[in-house]
């Protein structure tokens, strides 16, 4: 039994709100069931998503358990509040939400039963995908053989230009024929690349036919810490020797992360 396993993909058409955002569900260390937010918002269509789930236990089963009943707030930098509403069962959706650069917006949920969780997110700066790149692999004896020789199967390398004077995080996204691909996290920063020109494969294999949108995500530092968390624990798997949960910024020991980001999006067919 792995860690973590990505369970679903919502696709929120509201709002403007287009991209496409997993509903993770957390098999943790911790015996009793805690509460587990995923709360994101889009800075450039203004739109928020949180999902609210209950994590499971190590050893429980596989049980996805939506949180109802919350009502969730986002304040933004110049005191206005934004209340969601609820889409779904454990999904709360929110509009015309304003977040400048540097702005810093704060997110208030509050359960059934009165229990509140709060969490802060400074908006990134803007970005922009200069190119995408299509490698060839090479075929037979290694990690891609096996099925036709004759078919080509590639990988997809994003390419864009870094901000200078300021610390930066990406995260790099795929959609293929229109599935969001959920199980790959491809995690950038500028530590040493600072004002560079920067570039990344998507750490999976596509072939010929395929229509491939790559997704490039400007995030706040707490959303990278929560996505290398979750990229590393799922990689060990359930044979980890130090199983953890991973590092949010919620208070009042909820799991899950609140996270600003802005995206370009670019798609390359394979032929």
């Amino acid at each position: 039994m792995k860690l973590y396993q990505i369970i679903g993909i919502l696709i929120l058409l509201t709002g403007g709100m287009s991209s496409c955002e997993e509903i993770i569900e957390l098999d943790l260390v911790d015996s009793e069931p805690r509460l587990v937010i995923e709360a994101a918002v889009d800075a450039e269509n203004g739109a928020g998503i949180v999902s609210l789930t209950k994590s499971n236990g190590f050893y429980d089963p596989i049980s996805l358990e939506l949180v109802t009943g919350a009502t969730v707030t986002v304040t933004q930098a110049d005191g206005t509040e934004i209340a969601f509403g609820s889409l779904a069962d454990g999904i709360y959706i929110g509009t015309g939400i304003v977040a400048e650069e540097g702005d810093v917006l704060s997110i208030l949920v509050v359960d059934s039963e009165g229990n509140e969780y709060k969490a802060n997110s400074t908006t990134p700066h803007s970005v922009s995908i200069d190119s995408l790149e299509l490698i060839e692999l090479e075929r037979g004896g290694g990690s891609f053989g096996g099925g036709d020789d004759d078919e080509k199967l590639y990988q997809v390398f994003t390419h864009w230009q870094d901000k200078a004077g300021t610390e930066s995080f990406y995260r790099v996204r795929a959609t293929v024929n229109d599935t969001l691909k959920t199980n790959v996290y491809t995690l950038a920063d500028d530590l040493l690349e600072e004002g560079e020109a920067m570039s990344r494969p998507f750490f999976d294999i596509f072939e010929g036919g395929d229509t491939v949108t790559m997704q490039l995500l400007s995030i706040d530092k707490p959303t990278y810490i929560y996505y290398d968390n979750l990229s590393s624990i799922q990689g060990a798997g359930f044979g980890s020797s130090t199983p953890f949960n991973p590092n949010g910024n919620f208070d009042n020991n909820a799991l899950g992360y609140f996270g600003i980001f802005r995206m370009d999006v670019e798609t390359v067919i394979v032929e």
